[in-house]
């Protein structure tokens, strides 16, 4: 008699069942703050986070913490931490390039960064090896420190020419 090996299917990871915020009222919640108001003659929505975004200074940081809904979920649900650092990074990205007045008023309504994270939510928590998702995120993480350091250091640049074309 042969014997069969016994195969163990990986678990899917799945809200707990105190988690508060299930797929559907995550999806709303994205749709509110990214898509919910369509801007007349165009193709394009907008959301609350993009309307709150244009109060100077301190909307793209309310913004940015209404966003920490999808990072919340994510860790009561045991998503592995790159799918959470990645969502932290998506939302520092979103609040820093929103602060620039008007560049970011317009990148609030085109990154759409609660659906960003709900996708990074719902692909962690469909997958059956989230490991094999991490690669992209990875490398997503490694470009946003790799252009934080470049930004970081196009002062010191400048200002470096600046002084050894002032002392010739």
């Amino acid at each position: 008699m042969a014997s069969r090996s016994l195969q163990v299917e990986p678990e899917i990871i799945a809200p707990r069942k105190h988690s508060a915020l299930s797929n559907e009222a995550l999806d709303q919640i994205a749709n509110v703050l990214d898509e919910c108001f369509h801007i007349p003659f165009t193709r394009v929505r907008i959301g609350v986070d993009a309307i709150v975004g244009l109060i100077p200074g301190l909307g793209d940081l309310i913004g940015g913490l209404l966003s920490f809904i999808f990072v919340g979920a994510a860790f009561a649900r045991g998503l592995p931490k790159i799918a959470i650092l990645r969502m932290i990074v998506n939302i520092a990205l979103d609040v820093v390039v929103g602060a620039i007045p008007f560049l970011g008023d317009g990148f609030d309504a085109w990154f759409k960064l609660n659906r960003r994270n709900y996708n990074v939510l719902m692909r962690y928590s469909r997958s059956v090896r989230p490991e094999k998702e991490a690669g992209k995120d990875w490398l997503f993480i490694l470009g946003a420190m790799c252009a934080g350091v470049l930004i970081l250091c196009a002062p010191l640049v400048v200002i470096a020419l600046m002084w050894t074309t002032m002392h010739r």
